[in-house]
C-alpha cells in the first residue's frame, strides 16, 4: 500500500543519522551535534511508525495479502537503509577534497 510506504519512508531522517554517526566512528565523516530531543523525538516517530505498520498488517483479512504486505515492508525498508547510507555517502564525497 502507498500509504505504508509513505510511513516507512518517513523514517529516512534517523536512519540517516545513524549511517552518517557509524560512518564517523570509521572515521569518515564528522560527527555530527546531535540534541537529545531531536533524537527522542525521531525515534518517537519511527515507533509510531512501526504501531502502524504492525496494525496495517494484522488488519489484512486475507492472509495470502498479509505474507505479500509483509514482503513489501521489508522491501521498502531495504531501500529506505539503502537510500540513508546513500546519502550519507554522498555527504563524505561532497567534503572530501579532490586534486
Amino acid at each position: 500500500s502507498i500509504a505504508v510506504n509513505l510511513i516507512i519512508r518517513s523514517c529516512l531522517p534517523l536512519s540517516t543519522f545513524v549511517s552518517s554517526q557509524c560512518l564517523a566512528l570509521c572515521k569518515l565523516y564528522p560527527f555530527k551535534p546531535c540534541k537529545p530531543l531531536e533524537i527522542m523525538l525521531m525515534i518517537i516517530g519511527v515507533v509510531c511508525a512501526g504501531v502502524f505498520t504492525m496494525a496495517r498488517i494484522a488488519g489484512e483479512e486475507k492472509k495470502d495479502e498479509s505474507k505479500n504486505m509483509l514482503l513489501g515492508v521489508f522491501m521498502c525498508i531495504a531501500s529506505l537503509l539503502s537510500g540513508s547510507l546513500n546519502l550519507a555517502l554522498a555527504g563524505v564525497l561532497g567534503e572530501t577534497k579532490l586534486n
